[in-house]
């Protein structure tokens, strides 16, 4: 009996350990009783534990009270959908929620159904949260920014391009278009597609213009970042001209 107590101390203590490091927060929280079961930290900067307490509120629902309350139906919608869940489905939410600072900050939690009662109800959850803020924050600005520079390339009246030198063939080796060149010459964006966009102009250059295309094209793979190389060549439209 003393071993196999020893035994489970030691394998408690290794599980305290483990859970210590993780930079998540993980907690057991009680669905029936308005307590957490247990945390590997306290998050003293999202929850006031000794109010909840003192209401006699699980800290999931004094987190609902400071929910953004464009998430408050989603997050209700999860939390009834429990009952539903098989005990080995993990499910994702991610919903804003004011800080004790007065902050907005995004969490991700993955949840799952962590013990049932005798007729299957779920009386706990397991539940791992992340703050999610700086990587959302810089998701929004890379997408306004793409955004700019998307609506600034097409308000540029030349055809922007970038090609794809490795494999030219692979989805036409276009990574991007403002507008598609194929296409303003009267073209389908099925060929310019299929052909990529190396045998595309190989196929449609003036002859006298093949020697030069070729030759620049291997400058251009041995440019430095930052050098421009300037070109003029003649293309054939799909009427012939």
């Amino acid at each position: 009996r003393k071993q196999a107590r020893q035994e489970a101390d030691e394998s408690h203590r290794f599980i305290t350990q483990m859970a210590t490091a993780i930079p998540s927060q993980v907690f057991v929280a009680d669905l029936v009783q308005p307590r957490l079961v247990y945390a590997n930290r306290w998050d003293n900067h999202m929850i006031d534990y000794d109010q909840a307490a003192a209401e006699g509120l699980s800290p999931l629902i004094w987190l609902r009270r400071r929910l953004h309350p464009d998430d408050l139906a989603r997050y209700d919608a999860a939390f009834s959908a429990l009952g539903g869940m098989p005990d080995q489905e993990i499910r994702v939410l991610e919903f804003r929620v004011q800080n004790l600072d007065g902050d907005w900050r995004h969490l991700s939690i993955r949840y799952r159904i962590f013990n049932r009662d005798g007729r299957g109800r779920p009386t706990q959850m397991l539940a791992i949260w992340d703050d999610v803020t700086d990587a959302r924050q810089a998701q929004q600005e890379r997408d306004a920014s793409q955004h700019l520079l998307s609506r600034m390339a097409q308000a540029v009246p030349s055809v922007l391009h970038v090609l794809e030198l490795a494999s030219p063939q692979h989805a036409g080796g276009v990574v991007y278009t403002n507008r598609d060149l194929p296409v303003l010459l009267g073209y389908s964006y099925d060929l310019a597609r299929e052909y990529g966009w190396e045998r595309f102009l190989l196929e449609h250059l003036h002859p006298d213009d093949c020697p030069q295309l070729a030759d620049e094209l291997r400058k251009v793979r041995e440019l430095e970042d930052g050098a421009i190389l300037e070109s003029e060549y003649r293309l054939r439209a799909a009427d012939g001209t």
